[in-house]
Order: C-alpha cells, then structure tokens, then sequence
C-alpha cells in the first residue's frame, strides 16, 4: 500500500532536528506540515532537502522544460564546478543571483534562470526562489521517491524519471560555456544536457502548524 508506506517512509526520512522532514508540505503562510496531517491551506512546495544551515529547501510544484542558454558562447560568467565538486556545490542561490547580476546575462538568452528569477507563489516573491546548484539537484534525486508520493499525494505533478534537470552549476568545456545536469533516474551528472527546469526555496521557519 502507496500511503502505507509514505507514512513509514517519511516517519524515517531525514529531518533537520526542528520537527520538519523531507516530504512535507511546506504552505504559503511558512508552515511545514506531514501530508498526513494536512488539512488546509495553499501547498506551495515539497520539503526535498536541508541546506548547509540546516534549513528546510522546498521544491516548487511548477516546472518548465526550457533551453538552459539559446545562444551558447564561450566565456563562463560564473562558476565552473569541476566533476569531482558535483555532489558537494550546494550554493545554487548564489550561482543564480551571480549570473543574473553578470555583465553578460541576457534575459532572452538565459531561459532557465530567467524563469526561477521571476517565479514566485501565494506567499513568496519573485527572488525567494532559485535554480538548485548540481549537488542540491543531487539530493533531490536520493529523495525523488518521497517527494513524488507527496506531490501524488496532493495531486500534483510528479518528476518524471526520465527527466535531466538543469542546474546553475557551471561548467566549462572548449565548446562553450555550459551547466551540470542531472538525472532524475539515478543522479549522474553531465555536462551540456538537461531540458527541465524547477526552483527551489530555503525557509527559516520550522512550524508544522497547517
């Protein structure tokens, strides 16, 4: 049984000490709460991993499939995390507000950052949100089976396996200047591939009041 063993599965899931686990709903007045203790109130994201700080990320409920760059050029703008950095860069808002503040960006260009620059739910505001940097889209994927049986759960769209989701971890290769990738299926990372986008959001808030 699917709820069975959502139940058991968040129950021993990673929590970050403060009463929030991975699989939460996270709403738009700032609360976390167990989707099995949900009642009301606007789901605005899914708890997918802590950051650095311990701090609840949630991942939005809205996704894009969009070209990371419609014109590939040669100079890197911002970071260049090297292969064995993959799983460790964590620091996707930084990477995201350095390439929206470069000399070089272009809104018409930079698809993918454009669009976590500009979402925003009921409760946040274009900029709280960000594209998750390689290792943060790493910690995703471990935790891809509770956080699609909570979407599923609230009747959202799941990620779907087969997908490669787009990082703002840079990479430079002789080609032109490129991102990480990740696959949803089993976490590899690759350069120069990916199509899907979706933001992320750090809270400071524990409450699991719903």
């Amino acid at each position: 049984d699917l709820t069975e063993y959502l139940e058991d599965a968040i129950k021993n899931t990673e929590s970050n000490g403060n009463g929030v686990k991975v699989g939460y709903y996270r709403l738009s007045n700032g609360n976390f709460v167990n989707p099995f203790e949900y009642k009301e109130g606007t789901i605005i994201g899914v708890v997918a991993f802590f950051n650095k700080n311990g701090d609840p990320v949630s991942i939005g409920l809205n996704f894009k499939r969009l070209p990371w760059l419609k014109r590939p050029f040669i100079n890197k703008i911002s970071s260049d995390i090297s292969n064995d950095d993959t799983v460790e860069d964590m620091d996707g808002m930084r990477h995201t507000k350095d390439i929206l503040n470069s000399k070089d960006y272009d809104p018409d260009n930079f698809t993918a950052v454009e669009y976590c620059r500009n979402y925003y739910t009921e409760g946040t505001k274009p900029g709280d949100w960000y594209m998750p940097a390689i290792g943060e889209c790493v910690k995703i994927t471990q935790n891809m089976l509770i956080i699609n049986m909570s979407l599923s759960k609230a009747g959202f769209d799941t990620f779907d396996l087969s997908y490669w989701l787009w990082s703002s971890s840079e990479c430079g290769v002789s080609s032109g200047s490129y991102v990480w990738g990740c696959d949803m299926d089993d976490g590899f990372c690759c350069s120069c591939y990916g199509s899907w986008v979706r933001c992320v959001c750090p809270c400071l808030i524990y409450s699991e009041k719903s």
